[in-house]
Formats: structure tokens, C-alpha cells, sequence
């Protein structure tokens, strides 16, 4: 056994979920939390520097005998949460951090960014087609902004006036203030692009239906809408009429007054 498994403790600091509800009620910070030390085929150990849920960065303990090597500086994800300072994973999980990327930088990186890259690879957008990107700054918004800018895609993204120049500086080559417009949908139709949007990415996700509902006038006839929202447990009661506002605009056939375009 080499000196870093040795220097392995067998306890460590961990968040553990012990209640539904808010994270200040649902989680609790144990310190006596078992560090992994049976890996499985494929696995290995990182020790993580900085405590996160999903994404994680940190450095390679146990390679396990796959690709990866101890002391790896490495960044990835989990679907089940990494809220320790050494978590065990598939090593396929993880790529190589590049040194000049600080890991707190790097752990922000791979839900978000793979969240979005999936989006626009099922939207197949394309260079010279435009975007509609709803919620330009927040994390999911920015990566879609530079991957499809990256296509040779034109962006057009929402945002509050305090982030434009976050947004612009992302890439979007035109700005619409989400707090001045009112319904987005009913915006859009009152000023409708000069070519139809492809794909419209909505990166907030349930919070204005009318951005699909009056879709069929501003998004390509083989465009398609896709939503990054989940629904969560509990929902308010505003939040749930959005979301049945959404729902019935997907459900009911366009010979009935549904919207005729692809929704994902």
C-alpha cells in the first residue's frame, strides 16, 4: 500500500440529508461521516477540496486501476450528490482539470455546461440559425450562449437590465429585458424576428408559459422548444398555473387549439 491510501482517514466531514425541506432544515454536518474504502470496478477516490452537491472538483487518492492516477487533478459530477471531502466514483465520470482552471472554478463547470450542450445538441443547431435563449445569465443561459456561438448561431437572450453586459459579454448579439416586457410570448409576437428562431432554450424553466404557447409565431415550423425545468415536490400557487398553463398548451392537439411545435 503506497503512502497517500495510507494517509486515507477512515472518518470524514460530510453534509448528510436527514429531513425534506430547505437545506437549512434538511441537512446536517457530521464529522464522524465513513470515508469509501471498497471501491468497485471502474471506481476511484477523490479527495475533494472544496465541499459541493453535483459537481465536484479534486484530486485522485486511489486510481482503483482505471485511467485515472493518484494525484490526477480531476472535475466531474454525480447524480446522487458529492457533499464529502473524499467521494467515490465511477471514473468515467471525471475528466482531467487543466492546471490553469482553479478547482472552485472548474466544480461550477460540468452540470450546467453538459445541461446546455445536451439542449442544443437535441435542438441541432446549426451555423446561421438563430437562437432564443430565455435566462442569459444564469448558469445554464451562459454555456448555452457560448456553445451556440461556438455553431456560428445567432443568440438573442433575456435577461434583467443589471446583466446585460454580462450576457452581451457571453456572446448574445441581442438583449430583451425579461422585467420591462411583460409576457415574453406576447412580446415576441409583437416583435417577431426577421427569421424564425430555431431552437428557444429556456434556461429558467416554468416560470412564463406564454413562451411556448405562442411559440407557433416566432419559432420555426421544425424548430423545437425544450425547457430545462423540473418540477419540483412542492410548487406555490402561482408556479402551478404556470406550470398547467404549459402543460395544457402541450397536451391538446393543434386542430384544437394546441401549439403545433416540438416540445422537449
Amino acid at each position: 500500500m503506497n503512502s497517500t491510501l495510507k494517509s486515507i482517514p477512515n472518518k470524514q466531514t460530510a453534509w448528510t440529508v436527514l429531513n425534506r425541506g430547505n437545506p437549512s432544515k434538511a441537512l446536517y454536518l457530521t464529522t464522524d461521516w465513513p470515508v469509501p474504502k471498497v471501491l468497485k470496478t471502474g471506481e476511484v477516490l477523490v479527495k475533494r477540496p472544496h465541499v459541493a452537491e453535483f459537481d465536484l472538483a479534486g484530486v485522485v487518492v486511489d486510481g482503483n486501476g482505471t485511467d485515472l492516477s493518484e494525484g490526477d487533478q480531476v472535475y466531474g459530477f454525480l447524480g446522487v450528490g458529492a457533499l464529502s471531502q473524499y467521494t467515490s466514483l465511477p471514473a468515467a465520470y471525471l475528466v482531467k482539470r487543466p492546471l490553469d482552471i482553479p478547482a472552485i472554478e472548474a466544480a461550477g463547470v460540468p452540470l450546467a455546461a453538459l445541461t446546455s450542450y445536451q439542449a442544443l445538441r437535441l435542438g441541432k443547431l446549426e451555423s446561421g440559425q438563430t437562437i432564443f435563449i430565455n435566462g442569459g445569465s444564469s448558469s445554464l443561459g451562459a454555456f448555452a450562449i457560448q456553445f451556440a456561438k461556438a455553431r456560428g448561431a445567432k443568440v438573442v437572450a433575456t435577461a434583467s437590465t443589471k446583466n446585460e453586459a454580462f450576457v452581451r459579454r457571453m456572446g448574445a448579439d441581442e438583449f430583451i429585458d425579461y422585467t420591462k416586457v411583460g409576457s415574453l410570448g406576447k412580446y415576441l409576437v409583437q416583435n417577431l424576428p426577421i427569421t424564425r428562431y430555431q431552437v428557444i432554450y429556456d434556461a429558467v424553466g416554468l416560470v412564463d408559459p406564454s413562451l411556448y404557447s405562442y411559440s407557433e409565431k416566432y419559432l420555426a415550423r421544425d424548430g423545437v422548444f425544450i425547457t430545462s425545468g423540473a418540477i419540483p415536490k412542492r410548487l406555490s400557487m402561482t408556479e402551478v398555473l404556470q406550470f398547467f398553463g404549459t402543460a395544457k398548451a402541450r397536451a391538446i392537439p393543434a386542430w384544437l387549439g394546441g401549439v403545433n411545435r416540438r416540445y422537449e
